[in-house]
């Protein structure tokens, strides 16, 4: 069983955590993890600039960062340990919202972009940027499609 565990810095706790823990947890069935241990913070603009700087030397809010902390390729494999901690997601609630707003959708669907986007990146998958079509975007909205029938907001 994969576990996630969703904590707050700076915005108020909100009463969809739990349907965004859900989320979560599905998309890591969809991807076929097992026994992934996947650390959530939701944040405001300030704190996610402050790790933008810090982490990739950008002094700008970003709508989502992830870090990696395990081998996700070791996860879950017979003789490796029952659960690891696999990585932590930071989403910008702030920078989501007028993401979507400009985007002209809604936060609920900005939210899980962002969210498969971070799980993405712990399982090692990274952008191509001289590809129109990049694998990884592909493969985010494959799985948002899959799972568009599931609310967080």
């Amino acid at each position: 069983m994969n576990e996630v565990d969703i904590s707050e810095h700076n915005v108020p706790s909100p009463q969809w955590k739990p349907r965004l823990k859900r989320f979560a947890r599905a998309v890591l069935r969809k991807l076929d993890k097992r026994r992934w241990f996947v650390s959530v913070l939701l944040c405001d603009d300030a704190y996610m600039r402050t790790l933008n700087r810090t982490y990739r030397g950008i002094d700008a809010p970003t709508d989502v960062l992830s870090f990696r902390q395990a081998d996700s390729d070791t996860v879950g494999l017979v003789g490796a340990p029952s659960s690891r901690t696999v990585g932590d997601i930071v989403i910008s609630l702030d920078t989501v919202g007028r993401n979507a707003h400009s985007a002209g959708g809604a936060f609920d669907e900005e939210l899980k972009r962002v969210l498969v986007h971070g799980v993405l990146h712990l399982d090692g998958k990274d952008h191509d940027e001289d590809n129109d079509d990049d694998p990884m975007i592909r493969l985010q909205d494959e799985l948002l499609c899959e799972l568009s029938r599931r609310r967080i907001v």
